[in-house]
């Protein structure tokens, strides 16, 4: 399924048509996405995830300086990009491609929407940049005293 976003194609890759269903109503609701044909374009964006099969998806080893925590979620920068991880959900971002690969829960695939918006929301504002977009505004989140900005 191929949407616009910012004026970037933005693709959604799941596993099977029923997870891709679910994620769409998901991302529909939460956000501003125009659906979008044709080819695939050297500047698109992707987020291809899979269900994990239980409540504690494989964890991936992952390296870097984290860059904000809160409960129900943490940023991490990586050499590539970032590690997003929200109530046992993760994706790994590769801003060089446009790419985050992860796992969903079904738990967070069930939660409320205002909980599963800040991880996609990081996803889209991080992809997004990589493509010279919010290059010049800022995009963060704060807490506790501590917090996390992109520029």
């Amino acid at each position: 399924m191929s949407y616009s976003i910012c004026g970037v194609r933005f693709r959604l890759v799941c596993t099977t048509s029923s997870e891709t269903a679910k994620l769409r109503r998901i991302l529909e609701y939460l956000f501003t996405l125009v659906p979008r044909e044709g080819r695939a374009e050297a500047d698109d964006i992707e987020i291809s995830v899979r269900t994990a099969p239980s409540a504690n998806p494989p964890a991936d080893a992952v390296s870097g300086e984290l860059v904000f925590e809160a409960p129900g979620f943490s940023a991490i920068r990586t050499e590539h990009g970032y590690h997003l991880q929200s109530r046992g959900s993760s994706l790994t971002l590769d801003l060089r491609v446009g790419r985050a690969v992860g796992w969903l829960t079904s738990a967070f695939m069930q939660a409320e929407p205002e909980d599963q918006r800040g991880l996609f929301l990081f996803a889209f504002l991080l992809l997004l940049s990589g493509r010279g977009l919010y290059g010049l505004h800022a995009a963060g989140v704060s807490w506790n005293g501590h917090g996390f900005l992109r520029q």
